[in-house]
């Protein structure tokens, strides 16, 4: 019971139910950072769903209208880069070696294409992190120390 009361306290309260609106971070991950565990970040999200809800309608609201965060407008301009990317590609020959095609405009460098187009599609993926359109990727094992699996009886020698 001390769990929900820590997190009933206002100034964490307000924190919490915005980092909930907002997503990205799972029930668990939210209950270490506040030092309670996941059911008691899921009976606050219970108690509190009408304030979440709004803060989410809010956020919503402030991104409206603006192309980059809608959802199809992001996806429409990633389908217009890779048709660019793809018809360049398609008018480079195999045996042009430094990788330019002659166009209207003059020279264009394939490759300067191609890395404006990355950014692009970084910039856009940003943006839908940002709004947590995108699931929570989970990272397993530590940065030193590979990744050890251990399979309940199977001797992996014989294997």
């Amino acid at each position: 019971m001390g769990g929900i009361r820590k997190l009933d306290h206002p100034g964490v309260r307000d924190y919490l139910i915005a980092q909930l609106a907002l997503g990205g971070v799972t029930q668990a991950a939210l209950g270490a950072q506040y030092g309670v565990g996941q059911d008691a970040i899921s009976k606050f999200a219970a108690r509190w769903a009408d304030a979440i809800a709004e803060r989410k309608a809010a956020d919503h609201a402030e991104f409206h209208g603006q192309w980059i965060a809608d959802k199809r407008a992001r996806l429409a301009t990633l389908e217009e880069q890779a048709e660019k990317i793809y018809e360049l590609f398609a008018r480079l020959s195999p045996e042009d070696d430094a990788g330019r095609i002659e166009d209207d405009a003059g020279d264009i460098d394939g490759e300067a294409l191609v890395r404006a187009s990355k950014e692009l599609r970084a910039i856009l993926r940003a943006v839908a992190e940002e709004l947590g359109q995108l699931p929570v990727r989970a990272t397993l094992g530590y940065a030193d120390e590979p990744l050890r699996v251990i399979i309940e009886g199977v001797d992996m020698d014989a294997v």
